[in-house]
């Protein structure tokens, strides 16, 4: 970009004279002389430094490509008076000339030339600004015009999407090209503002380009024009569609439309995703399908109660393609949506929030062909595959992560009817009676998981001894995360039973007398890490039983390369530090947090972990500035990522200094 206009040297002249007499009369206590000096600083500043300086930035602003905050300092400019109106125009009709706005520049220019109040000199100015302006604008070649169509589609298909809305009131050739980039078009999101609703509107014509719509506007006036363009018809190709609570709020007038819309696309439309917050009057999850005859992909969300959104299904057809449904409601049964898995016998994908237990005997039911399965789960849920399983049944299964449990009684049931092709299990049971276990002992016997990988569940009262029953002849599994551990000697001799765990976390053991059997098992899979795959990842928080001894022996664990320790009460520095130093060749992934081990020392030995590419220290109180500059030092430049939250002694200067940033790709403090 070339310069243009440039600014002069701010020169202090005759305030700095103006300042020495007011420190003057300051030290004299001469009243009047200081209001007399003040007022003449004022005048200056406001007169020429002020004007200079909003002039000079905005200068800055246009020559570094931002024109929006260069335009603001002229306006600004502006303001300070009328002597400087013209200077201001000046500035500011250069800018929209340098971005090629000639049009705008020139519109500038004429609002000052007709002034009887200009200099003879300024009109000369002016009227010299504007004959640029105007030659440019009328030698300005259409580069896009000229292009060859499919280099010019290529172009316009990168554009942001305000860009491209831009792009159909440059003139008749660009509008065109733009219509037929079908690229253009294929993702649309439109927010409420005046170029998305230029796209929206345009959609009538390139409506067959548009495959993905994203809805979210407030205003009653966007929503009603958003909702008629989709009832109207003109997408034909439309694949997926989104619309946001924004969107929804007082949809009552436009069910009708909006089921049109549905229908319209009926053909075409597999994916929706609608978030209709608090409306109660609504389009319900019944007419959705029944309209949408299409869709496999239904996300439906509601603060209202299914039962008053949830619909009438009887008029759903039996064989309904939907294979993926997320529902989150207020409140969700199982007599809500009986009659819909009825019919529904494709879902291979079933994740729900706000349910209470029926819930889950509608699920074992009515779900033939069911492989995921969310009960009130918080965290994210895998998605379907593309390939469907030849092997009918549950593949994942996940209930609360805390809170409330759920009655073992409602989950033990599809556990077991899935044992043969449950792959990964995330529960958490309420508490298990001995006569409980008895029963469940001989209702569902040689409950054995065997293609169990992946295992997350809380341990309450009873429920342990359910669980490692049913994974103690396991072959399969690599990840086990447990909570709330009442017997750590029996889990840890159940693992010792199978092949080593590649990803192993334990949190809130209550007893602190189990460091033998953690000791045992690292030694176990330290002596297997030599030969073969053994442990890659450890996660121990609030766990009383990891002392110094133990961590000794997990870093002789040549495979561990992740740990995440959080609370551990036992640990002291010099444990941590010596750990640190055995796996110096080995840890790429650190998260340290609520420790008092943790100080600048045992920092300092973890920058000399030669392989390390991400660390998280999170609530640590002895860390300083000091143990930061030190992992960042003997990172040697190999650091991708480095996290510091809520550590008082450590400051976001520090964090985000030049120096970290440099020799840290990834820096973030909170």
């Amino acid at each position: 970009m070339s310069d243009f206009t440039p600014t002069r040297p701010i020169s202090l002249g005759l305030i700095q004279g103006v300042i020495q007499e007011l420190n003057k009369a300051i030290e004299d206590k001469g009243y009047q002389d200081e209001i007399i000096f003040s007022s003449l600083a004022i005048n200056q500043l406001l007169g020429s430094l002020l004007p200079g300086l909003f002039n000079i930035r905005s200068h800055a602003y246009a020559m570094q490509g931002q024109p929006d905050m260069a335009i603001v300092d002229a306006e600004n400019m502006a303001a300070c008076g009328p002597k400087q109106q013209v200077a201001a125009c000046l500035r500011k009709g250069n800018i929209l000339s340098l971005y090629g706005h000639q049009i705008q520049a020139i519109q500038v220019y004429d609002e000052f030339l007709p002034s009887p109040s200009i200099s003879i000199l300024q009109h000369e100015y002016l009227t010299w600004a504007k004959l640029e302006a105007t030659t440019i604008n009328g030698s300005c070649v259409d580069f896009i015009g000229k292009l060859p169509t499919s280099v010019a589609h290529s172009i316009i298909s990168q554009l942001p999407q305000e860009t491209k809305a831009t792009c159909l009131t440059v003139s008749r050739k660009w509008r065109q090209l733009t219509f037929e980039c079908e690229a253009v078009w294929g993702h649309l999101l439109i927010n409420e503002n005046e170029k998305d609703m230029q796209l929206m509107n345009a959609a009538q014509y390139v409506g067959d380009c548009i495959e993905h719509l994203t809805i979210n506007v407030a205003t009653e006036a966007a929503r009603s024009a958003c909702i008629k363009v989709l009832k109207d018809g003109h997408f034909t190709n439309l694949k997926s569609l989104k619309m946001t609570a924004l969107t929804t709020r007082n949809l009552w007038p436009y069910i009708g439309a909006l089921s049109v819309a549905f229908w319209q696309a009926r053909s075409t439309l597999t994916t929706i995703k609608l978030d209709l917050g608090n409306n109660q009057h609504t389009i319900t999850l019944a007419d959705t399908l029944l309209t949408c005859t299409s869709v496999t992909d239904l996300s439906f969300k509601t603060t209202s109660p299914m039962a008053t959104l949830g619909g009438d299904f009887l008029l759903l057809s039996d064989h309904h393609p939907l294979s993926n449904l997320e529902l989150k409601s207020s409140s969700i049964t199982g007599s809500d949506i009986e009659a819909m898995l009825q019919r529904c016998q494709k879902l291979r994908r079933l994740v729900m929030n706000g349910c209470d237990t029926t819930v889950l005997d509608m699920v074992n039911q009515h779900t033939p062909n069911l492989e995921i399965l969310g009960y009130n789960h918080d965290y994210e849920t895998q998605q379907l595959q593309s390939t469907i399983n030849t092997r009918p049944g549950l593949r994942r299964i996940y209930t609360n992560d805390g809170g409330a449990p759920v009655p073992a009684a409602k989950v033990i049931p599809l556990i077991y009817k899935n044992m043969q092709t449950l792959e990964a299990v995330y529960v958490h049971l309420s508490e298990v009676s001995k006569r409980e276990l008895q029963e469940f002992s001989a209702i569902y016997p040689n409950l054995k998981l065997e293609s169990l990988s992946r295992l997350s569940f809380w341990s309450t009262r009873g429920t342990q001894q359910l669980i490692l029953q049913s994974i103690h002849e396991t072959r399969t599994l690599t990840h086990l995360d447990v909570v709330n551990v009442h017997d750590l000697d029996r889990l840890i001799g159940v693992i010792m039973a199978m092949p080593p765990l590649t990803k192993f976390q334990v949190s809130y053991v209550k007893s602190s007398k189990c460091s033998t059997s953690f000791i045992q098992l690292f030694q176990r899979y330290a002596t297997m890490s030599l030969t073969q795959h053994s442990l890659t990842a450890a996660t121990f928080r609030y766990c009383g039983a990891i002392t110094d001894a133990v961590l000794d022996s997990m870093a002789n664990i040549t495979t561990l390369k992740q740990i995440f320790f959080c609370n551990l009460d036992n640990i002291t520095t010099r444990g941590i530090i010596k750990f640190f130093d055995k796996v110096k060749d080995q840890l790429t992934d650190v998260k340290l947090a609520e420790m008092d081990a943790i100080t600048d020392s045992s920092v300092v030995a973890l920058g000399q972990v030669r392989t390390l590419a991400c660390i998280e220290l999170e609530r640590l109180f002895k860390v300083t500035n000091t143990g930061i500059r030190a992992i960042v030092e003997k990172g040697n430049g190999k650091l991708k990522k480095l996290t510091v939250t809520a550590c008082p002694l450590v400051s976001k200067n520090c964090v985000t200094s030049n120096y970290v940033k440099k020799h840290v790709k990834a820096v973030h403090y909170e």
